[in-house]
């Protein structure tokens, strides 16, 4: 077909009819052309077919943001055209008016009402991406387009394909002999290796239209596996006879070799440091040592006589030794290339398995959506495009250049095929409204020059044959974006090159008069060029890292001295860089200068930030702030923002710990009654985290949206979760793979305040900004090996994204310039930088020759790069912001239907207590809410003790002079769960020991006692305590059983750390309290329990449920600090801690157990009871032990209370 002209767009007189192209430079108005095309075609201006109404009207683009904007532009056209045509001339633009003469002023009225409803109909409108529609017409159209009616999305498509490639490991890999895997090194030596090498063949096969090729083509992997073995086993042969051959002719062949290296061969060949080796590898390799092929490949036959010296003695062929060496060499030139075959057979075999998988599970992914409705469009008789083009007349399709061959091949079937009849179902031919059925419009509008997605899948040779096959082809030649200065000199750069952009020919733009951006100026008046270029002059080319680094702080520099001038302010500044190191680079040498930036391009996900990681630390020790390993993980976080100082005195002070995990627990609670959100304001606000973040660096305000965006996704995701625990474990799920969440988790942008902008290449398309630098165009990247594009065919992309680049400034635009390594090749004339192809460059050198061709345009200053300082920014005045208000604190609480808590949140929630019960019934955190009430007593009057008891007058308890405290509490547990997991190691002679478990000891001991920061005296108090309560005998657990001691459980008749859990419904604390309260101790005061109702589940660890002589028992370390430990002071600690409550419900549970795993159980016979141990007491009389067995009717009746007598479950049982 012969090349159409281009032909300047009238954008009231283009024909609304056939196939019309319309290329739009960038800056000139495309986006306002479609949205005038638009009104037109509502009040039927140029249109030949029925009214149309915005449902009827398709608009296609690439992304939903364009589809938003597209929206909204398109309805502010349509309102603001209906008050024009209501007779608001002031709103008027020379197209309205021009329409309006066309139309008449007859119809005013009728053309404001239509417009009017048009507008209001927007939010029906048929503004989609290209896959949105593409799904929208397979499900209204299932019959015709053969689909089901109901399809879901494939969620997790990198696991089916890796599943797949695992399949194929196992069909094609297993079977294989070892021998035989060496024809496999190019699959890579795992199934994810595999998947990822045949990615880009994958990618291949579903970029057009012809798919995946039929079975009966593909190749044979097991013929080219038998071809490798046998090309091996040759080599192996032929190896093995050279070795032979030197190992029977070795004195002779090495002599003869010997006397070579010294007189003939070449020594820059043959380096005389080398011959001691050579001679020694070829006597071991003839042995049998593994080959050095980098030595031997010198020793063919050729290799010697090419390596001869003038006039140099022939070489003696050793009996056919050097020969020998050289056809073995030469057969390990000649290995198949099975590798290629190979990946495509995998490729082709994992591709129709996954097309398969998808068919059966009713799934698709986006690339389905395209090919699906191509293939129901192509079938034969389809009646699908008519349809389609009967319910869509007209079709817009925007950033056409963006275009793949699936697209273009789908519009084309609709739009470009209007005689096809439409047939029903008995084959019979109905007439359709000839005049309707030629009425149709398909209107593609880009840039091929701003053809910058091919990783997308966008393909420009789609967009040049449909360029060829449009019925017309228009142009937009006025730039609405920039300074005529600017325009020139664009102009100019791609003018003065040889057609940068093949076969699409660069057509000048002018700008209206006047233009809408004026030159940039200084203060007194003076222009400044629109173009700077700033050549970077050095005698060698620079490496990329080195031409980044001095471009970065030369742009830096010169951008502080335009902002000290007060030529411009940082919001009218934007740098356009590759990528996130380029932006990095740029970022840090203004930050450097005092100048504040945003990078605008950042698309990593949120979950991959160290806010993330920080959070995931701190909900660990909300959860469980009795865990000191996790406190401390989370105290240590970048994100609280505690100073060193403020860590040390929080890890030395007992006080300090002790309040940093009352503020944790507080923040559990607010999470548990109010929500996440509400507990992570509550900690930003109360450590003032923001201010924190401020001291700490220019990063604060990345950091802080990091937390607050992980705030809001996390609160939507608790939604939808049950449970605290089950919010850590999604939060730790997107930290394994952050990328799973998609664009909701995309790092937002951290501020809209007026900063530099940092934006890539890509992300500025469609862009504009007053100022624009491009300090790093000299910068390139080839692709690699594997890459689906060639080499000129990325040369060419890179200068499209020069192009838009280049296009984005208003004002001015400053560009850095340098020779680079790598840009040429070892005496090659092509270019390998898109600049250079630009200057028409052809050798290293040349660069200053070529620039001076760019120099001749007035509005291009080309000079030496100036040098780069270090001054600051200084801003002419301080920025104002509005007084801060105080931090609202949320009040709302969740409505909870159930709970799950446990049960020492009973006896924490006392009417008279200071505790608050916020644990979570972990069985370490249950263990550490017990230290935390086991806490030093002043004096005895701090005890509730029963009227007319008294206390012994005794000295200091020896015990008691070991410090107190929740961790050392929670330290005498761990050690007693250590030594019985053990067997006692404490309580045998350290010669008796094994070496393996001293060593363990040792560490743990060591590591626990540091971590306290224990004093040698403390060390050996602590452990004297628990030789001596591990050793003594205790005879207080009733006159028929004998006395034992704790140096006699071990892992047969002691279970430490049991659960249970109780299902509760309605049940009434204070009917519990009331219960207990009678039947132990009656008469004796004790704090009541708060008054509530539980609904939800009720949990708890017991320390050790242990078996002694037929009865059980439960047995709780208690590391309280009395005054004394006579009974009545134990007595009264234990009512003062409500741990009559604790231990009743311990025994009910054990109970529970034990009736449904004993056959003949009765609870007077296997119940032994509860025995709490002071251990500080384990010198004094009664050996600090409290022992006591509730009466059965009061367990019966608490049984009954909870109503619940299945939901026992025991963590370990007794078995």
């Amino acid at each position: 077909m012969s090349e159409l002209k281009t032909q300047k767009l009238n954008v009231l007189t283009l024909p609304l009819t056939g196939i019309q192209l319309i290329e739009a430079s960038a800056g000139t108005g495309k986006t306002w052309t479609l949205a005038a095309l638009y009104v037109r075609l509502i009040l039927g201006h140029g249109w030949s077919g029925e009214s149309l109404m915005p449902p009827q009207i398709l608009v296609m683009t690439f992304t939903e943001a364009a589809t938003a904007e597209l929206r909204d532009r398109i309805r502010e056209r349509l309102a603001q055209a209906a008050q024009f045509f209501r007779g608001q001339p002031h709103l008027a633009d020379d197209f309205l008016q021009d329409l309006q003469a066309n139309l008449g002023t007859d119809l005013n009225v009728q053309h404001a009402e239509r417009l009017e409803q048009a507008a209001q109909w927007m939010d029906e409108a048929a503004i989609y991406t290209i896959h949105s529609w593409s799904s929208r017409m397979l499900r209204q159209h299932a019959f015709d387009s053969q689909s089901l009616f109901d399809q879901k999305r494939l969620d997790d498509a990198p696991a089916l394909k890796l599943k797949l490639v695992k399949n194929y490991w196992r069909e094609y890999v297993y079977p294989l002999e070892v021998k035989q895997l060496g024809a496999l090194k190019d699959l890579g030596g795992t199934p994810e290796a595999l998947l990822k090498n045949i990615q880009s063949l994958w990618q291949k096969f579903e970029k057009s239209p012809g798919g995946f090729p039929e079975a009966s083509h593909d190749p044979d992997p097991k013929a080219l596996v038998l071809a490798w073995s046998d090309w091996q086993d040759r080599v192996l042969q032929l190896e093995a006879q050279a070795r032979q051959l030197l190992l029977n002719n070795m004195p002779h062949a090495l002599d003869q070799l010997n006397k070579a290296l010294e007189n003939d061969l070449n020594r820059n060949h043959y380096r005389v440091n080398k011959h001691a080796y050579f001679l020694r590898h070829l006597s071991d390799w003839a042995s049998g040592e593994e080959a050095d092929m980098d030595a031997l490949s010198k020793f063919t036959f050729e290799k010697l006589k090419a390596g001869l010296r003038g006039g140099a003695n022939p070489i003696d062929n050793a009996h056919g030794v050097w020969t020998a060496i050289g056809q073995w060499m030469a057969e390990r030139q000649s290995e198949p290339e099975v590798g290629v075959h190979l990946l495509h057979h995998a490729a082709l075999k994992v591709g129709r398995a996954y097309l398969q998988q998808k068919r059966s599970l009713a799934s698709f992914d986006f690339s389905d959506l395209l090919q699906r409705l191509h293939a129901a469009l192509h079938a034969p008789s389809s009646r699908l495009p008519q349809i389609v083009r009967a319910q869509f007349p007209v079709a817009m399709v925007d950033e056409f250049q963006d275009t793949d061959p699936w697209q273009y091949e789908s519009l084309s079937r609709i739009y470009g095929a209007a005689n096809v009849p439409i047939q029903d179902a008995d084959n019979s031919e109905h007439a359709v409204n000839a005049e309707q059925d030629h009425a149709s419009a398909f209107l593609m509008i880009g840039d091929p020059k701003q053809a910058i997605y091919s990783f997308r899948g966008a393909d420009l040779p789609t967009y040049l044959n449909a360029r060829h096959a449009a019925q017309a082809i228009w142009t937009l030649t006025e730039n609405f974006r920039s300074s005529q200065a600017v325009v020139n000199a664009v102009n100019h750069l791609f003018e003065t090159a040889d057609k940068p952009f093949g076969e699409v020919p660069f057509e000048p733009v002018q700008t209206p008069t006047p233009a809408k951006a004026e030159s940039l100026r200084l203060a007194n008046g003076q222009k400044l060029p629109a173009l700077t270029v700033w050549h970077l002059a050095t005698d060698k080319p620079l490496s990329g890292k080195q031409y980044s680094e001095d471009m970065a702080q030369i742009c830096a520099t010169q951008m502080v001295s335009l902002l000290n001038q007060g030529i411009a302010q940082p919001g009218d500044m934007a740098v356009l860089v590759r990528d996130g190191q380029e932006a990095k680079k740029i970022r840090q040498a203004l930050a450097q200068r005092g100048v504040r930036s945003v990078y605008l391009s950042d698309r990593e996900s949120v979950y991959a930030s160290r806010e993330a990681l920080d959070l995931a630390c701190i909900l660990e020790a909300v959860l469980q702030a009795r865990n000191a390993k996790l406190l401390r993980a989370a105290l240590t976080t970048r994100t609280l923002c505690l100073s060193l100082p403020e860590i040390e005195q929080v890890f030395r002070a007992e006080e300090a710990w002790d309040i940093w995990v009352e503020r944790f627990n507080a923040w559990h609670a607010t999470w548990r009654g109010q929500g996440f959100l509400p507990m992570l304001y509550k900690i930003v606000h109360e450590q003032d985290i923001g201010r924190r973040m401020q001291a700490e660096g220019d990063t604060a305000e990345r950091r802080l949206t990091n937390l607050l965006h992980l705030g809001e996704l996390l609160q939507s995701a608790s939604l939808q979760l049950q449970g605290e625990s089950a919010l850590l474990r999604f939060l730790t799920d997107q930290l394994a793979d952050p990328q799973a969440q998609g664009e909701s988790a995309q790092m937002r942008l951290e501020t809209d305040a007026e900063l530099v902008q940092v934006i890539t290449f890509h992300k500025a398309k469609g862009l504009q900004y007053p100022l624009v630098f491009l300090p790093f165009v000299s910068n390139f990247r080839e692709d690699k090996d594997d890459s689906l594009r060639s080499a000129e065919e990325r040369l060419q992309e890179d200068i499209r994204l020069l192009y838009v680049a280049f296009t984005r400034a208003q004002q001015a635009l400053w560009i850095g310039v340098a020779k680079r390594q790598g840009d040429f090749k070892s005496k090659e004339t092509q270019a390998q930088s898109a600049l250079s192809v630009l200057l028409q460059r052809k050798s290293a050198d040349d660069l200053p020759e070529k620039l001076q061709a760019w120099a001749v345009c007035d509005d291009i200053e080309v000079i030496q790069a100036p040098e780069a300082n270090a001054q600051l920014f200084e801003p002419s005045s301080a920025v104002n912001l509005e007084a801060a208000t105080a931090a609202r604190s949320p009040s709302r609480a969740l409505p909870h239907a159930g709970w799950t808590a446990s049960f020492s949140a009973l006896t924490r929630k006392l009417s008279e207590s200071k505790w608050q019960a916020t644990d979570s019934g972990l069985a370490r955190e249950e263990r550490w809410l017990d230290s935390q009430i086991d806490n030093p007593v002043a004096n005895a009057s701090d005890l509730l003790v029963a009227e007319g008891a008294s206390f012994a007058k005794t000295e200091q308890v020896p015990f008691n002079y070991f410090p107190a405290g929740s961790a050392y509490g929670t330290l005498l547990h761990d050690i007693f769960e250590w030594q019985l997991k053990e067997g006692w190691p404490l309580l045998q002679n350290e010669a008796d020991l094994s070496a393996e478990v001293k060593i363990r000891w040792q560490g743990w001991w060591q590591t626990q006692a540091d971590s306290l920061q224990l004093l040698p005296e403390d060390r050996a108090l602590c452990l004297q305590l628990i030789r001596q309560c591990a050793a003594s005998e205790f005879t207080q657990l009733g006159s028929d059983q004998h006395c034992f001691s704790l140096s006699e459980l071990n892992s047969f008749n002691a279970w430490p750390e049991m659960g249970f859990t109780f299902k509760t419904h309605g049940v009434s604390t204070s009917h519990i309290d009331q219960l207990i309260s009678h039947a132990l101790h009656p008469g004796q005061a004790r704090p009541q329990l708060q008054a509530q109702q539980l609904n939800g589940l009720l949990t708890g660890f017991m320390d050790i449920v242990l078996e002694h002589q037929g009865r059980y028992y439960v047995l709780d370390y208690k590391s309280n600090k009395l005054p004394d430990y006579s009974p009545d002071s134990i007595t009264a600690s234990m009512l003062s801690h409500r741990y009559d409550v604790q231990y009743t419900l311990y025994i009910l549970a054990v109970h529970r157990l034990l009736k449904s795993r004993l056959k003949h159980y009765s609870y007077e016979q296997h119940m032994g009871g509860a025995l709490y141990l002071y251990l500080r007491g384990i010198d004094q009389m009664g050996q600090g032990l409290y022992a006591n067995k509730p009466p059965l009717s009061l367990i019966e009746a608490l049984d009954d209370a909870f109503k619940a007598p299945q939901f026992v479950i025991a963590q370990e049982g007794v078995a």
